[in-house]
């Protein structure tokens, strides 16, 4: 028995809930999973990571990892209206490189089903906010495009248009 080490890809568990087949799919993301989202419509699914998101074909098994550029995707919620992810990102894209952006906000970003970045709302502070892996820090509103998502310190709401 070894000691997991954040590095291994995970192993993503699906149940027919009307059939009782269980069975697994291998993850595209490395390390530990920040929160998953199912767009009952389309079966596709998303899960985050560190250093991207997995977009995932549940019917066929497949996934995608798409890398937004910045890093630490969690907390996913899917739009199933439109057909899209929102996904929270720690940091963006200008937050890293030789001439890092010191004023980078943290980024909600809406991405397509396949995982094309729609839209990066730049606008929050996801730094040292610690929060546990299993809560639905992202709600949407898909028949007006709004959300929420935490604000300053984890401790308030913050809206947003996508």
């Amino acid at each position: 028995m070894g000691v997991y080490d954040g590095t291994d890809t995970p192993r993503i568990v699906l149940a027919g809930l009307d059939s009782g087949d269980v069975h697994s799919i291998s993850g595209v993301t490395s390390g530990f999973s920040y929160g998953a989202a199912v767009d009952s419509s389309t079966h596709q699914a998303v899960m985050g990571s560190y250093g991207g998101v997995g977009i995932y074909d549940l019917p066929s098994g497949n996934g995608t990892l798409v890398q937004p550029g910045g890093a630490t995707y969690q907390h996913p919620a899917a739009d199933p209206a439109h057909h899209q992810f929102v996904v929270q990102e720690t940091a963006p894209p200008d937050f890293f490189g030789e001439s890092p952006n010191n004023n980078a906000m943290s980024a909600v970003v809406v991405l397509d089903e396949h995982g094309n970045v729609v839209q990066r709302i730049e606008k929050f502070n996801f730094y040292n906010v610690y929060l546990l892996d299993m809560g639905d820090y992202v709600q949407l509103d898909p028949a007006t495009s709004t959300g929420f998502t935490l604000g300053p310190a984890g401790q308030q709401l913050h809206p947003f248009s996508y």
